[in-house]
Formats: C-alpha cells, sequence, structure tokens
C-alpha cells in the first residue's frame, strides 16, 4: 500500500485528531475559565471544535479560526448535529492566524493545546500577538495553554520511535501511531515524522505520512515576545485546571495577558 503523504491536520490525520485527543480533559477548564470573564470568545486555531464547540454548549458565543480546509469540515459537520442556539453562538473562519483580521473584538482570546508550538520565527509569533492584541476588547484576557519543555525527557526520546495503539470503540478497528521526534537544541526545533496505519481485523486498511516541524517556548521569551507586542501577563500558573506555581515542577505554562495601559 502506498502512504500519501500529508499535513497534521489534513486527510487521515484530520480524522485522526479526535481520537488523539481524547484523554485531554481539558474543556471544564476552560469553560470555568471563560465564566470569570465578559464578551465573546475567539479561539485560535479551531481544529475540529474539540474545545469551542463545547463553550457554544455552554453557553458562549465562540468564534474559532482555523487554516485547515479538512479541520473545518469535521468541525461543521460535529456542530451540524447540535441545535440552533448552539450552532448559533459557533462561528467558524478560515484564516491564517499570523494575519488574521475579524471585525469584532473579544473578551477572551485563546491559544490551546501548544497552539503557538507552530510559529517558528520570531516574526510569525510576534505577528500572531500583534492580531490578538487589535482584537482584545481594553479589559479582555489572551490566555496561552503551552506545555512546558521537559529537556531530560525531549534528550532521551530524541530519534527514537515511540508507537502507540488507539482502539475504536467497535474493537474491530485500531489506530497505530508511529512517532519519531528529533530536536534541534540550539534553535529549538522539533521535527516530527508520523505514520498513521489504520487496521481492520488485523488487516491494514488506511495508511497516511506526515513530517511537522515545531518549535517550543520557555516562559521568560514568551512573556518577552508578548511584551514587544505591549501584551503583560497579569497571573501564570502550571496547570490549566488548578491555580499551582509556574517553577520547575510544572508540566504547563498558563499564562493570563492583558493589553498594557498606556
Amino acid at each position: 500500500m502506498n502512504t500519501p503523504f500529508s499535513d497534521e491536520y489534513s486527510g487521515f490525520f484530520a480524522e485522526f485528531y479526535d481520537m488523539l485527543h481524547s484523554e485531554t480533559h481539558d474543556i471544564q477548564s476552560f469553560i470555568q475559565i471563560a465564566q470569570k470573564y465578559s464578551g465573546n470568545i475567539l479561539e485560535l486555531g479551531l481544529g475540529t471544535g474539540r474545545i469551542a464547540i463545547p463553550l457554544a454548549k455552554a453557553g458562549f458565543s465562540v468564534t474559532g479560526i482555523e487554516l485547515s480546509s479538512d479541520m473545518i469540515q469535521i468541525a461543521e459537520q460535529k456542530l451540524s448535529k447540535e441545535n440552533d442556539q448552539v450552532r448559533d453562538r459557533c462561528n467558524i473562519i478560515k484564516t491564517d492566524a499570523s494575519s488574521f483580521s475579524i471585525n469584532a473584538s473579544f473578551g477572551l482570546i485563546i491559544a490551546s493545546c501548544n497552539f503557538l508550538n507552530h510559529f517558528l520565527t520570531t516574526c510569525s509569533i510576534r505577528n500572531l500577538f500583534r492580531c490578538v492584541k487589535n482584537h482584545l476588547l481594553d479589559d479582555g484576557v489572551f490566555l496561552i495553554d503551552q506545555s512546558m519543555p521537559n529537556i531530560p525527557s525531549m534528550v532521551e526520546s530524541d530519534k527514537k520511535e515511540e508507537i502507540f495503539e488507539f482502539c475504536y470503540p467497535d474493537d474491530k478497528r485500531k489506530i497505530i501511531d508511529r512517532f519519531t521526534a528529533s530536536y534541534d537544541f540550539v534553535n529549538q526545533l522539533e521535527y516530527d515524522d508520523i505514520v498513521l496505519e489504520e487496521y481492520l481485523d488485523e488487516k491494514l486498511t488506511k495508511m497516511a505520512h506526515c513530517k511537522e516541524t515545531l518549535t517550543y517556548y520557555f516562559p521568560r521569551e514568551l512573556k518577552t515576545l508578548l511584551e514587544l507586542e505591549e501584551l503583560a501577563v497579569f497571573h501564570e500558573q502550571g496547570s490549566l485546571s488548578k491555580n499551582v506555581p509556574l517553577d520547575q515542577n510544572a508540566d504547563q505554562m498558563v499564562l493570563f495577558c492583558r493589553k498594557k495601559r498606556s
């Protein structure tokens, strides 16, 4: 079977996205955070609507921007199964997060699940932060949810294939995810090589291959980049669900930002 090349957000990889994140239990945390701030919500990198649709179901007006047509198609399919009120509260826009312009301002803008790691250069992430500032209400909040880079673990796993298995509810189909990450520690780049294989009764039925380049950020450099675009961190914590210190024991870096006062 030929292995078609894809990217991490189209084709078979888009279909696999929700299964990959099935153990990511962050929805309630985003709902609780949204309840603290007024105004409409903007999600950067809507994906399949994994976060935006539950927020709309919880009563919030949500706009999600996404560049991948395949991810948008899945999100729209999911949204079509909701009632009229939920559909009316969820707006999907196809655009690039580093250059978006929407005729609206938001009380809460969310960059979740390592979304910032797709912005490989200082120029691109500053463009993103500039767009965020332009769309944030004066008292609005920009929420950043990132994993803390675990350098010892990255060194240990460098260039080593990891194999993960995911089973469908019917127990007849499964997906094998073959994942290899290579790291350029000087330039803070991660090169991912991923092969997905779907099996039905142990017979290979579908396969896809992608190579993805990401970066990773540390708290101090993110704060510096935010400051350059006049966004200031007013609260930080080491977990999305708990207000714990952002220190060497933290698995996550969660930053709450506002526009700097003139």
